[in-house]
């Protein structure tokens, strides 16, 4: 048995399918070369065992990507369906009444008057 190109492609054909991850392909691939190499020739399991490594390292981040890219979709939604309501944010108003006697408040800051309903 050679360790050329040839016969890696044929192995990685073997294991290759569709509907599988690209770590599910490589584990299948690692397995095989697992059982059919010997020697000097299984030095390049090191190679497939580093880029399964790297591909269970970055599962985390893509899952993360997919989030954000979630939560950005969910942002670019028409400026009447968005919740526009400060409070929540840390934001700290003031409290004060108008020289009608209604109720007001406003953020730190700003000048724009929100009134408050008597219930």
């Amino acid at each position: 048995m050679s360790l050329g190109k040839e016969y890696l492609k044929k192995i990685w054909d073997s294991v290759w399918e569709e509907n599988l991850s690209e770590i599910e392909v490589q584990r299948k691939y690692f397995a095989k070369l697992d059982k059919e190499l010997k020697g000097e020739d299984r030095f390049h399991l090191i190679a497939v065992g580093r880029k399964i490594d790297e591909l269970e390292m970055n599962l985390p981040f893509s899952n993360l990507l997919a989030k954000s890219e979630e939560h950005r979709n969910r942002s670019d939604l028409p400026i009447e369906l968005k919740d526009t309501r400060t409070e929540g944010d840390g934001t700290e108003w003031i409290i004060e009444k108008d020289n009608e006697g209604k109720i007001f408040k406003r953020a730190i800051g700003s000048h724009e008057k929100i009134y408050l309903e008597d219930k």
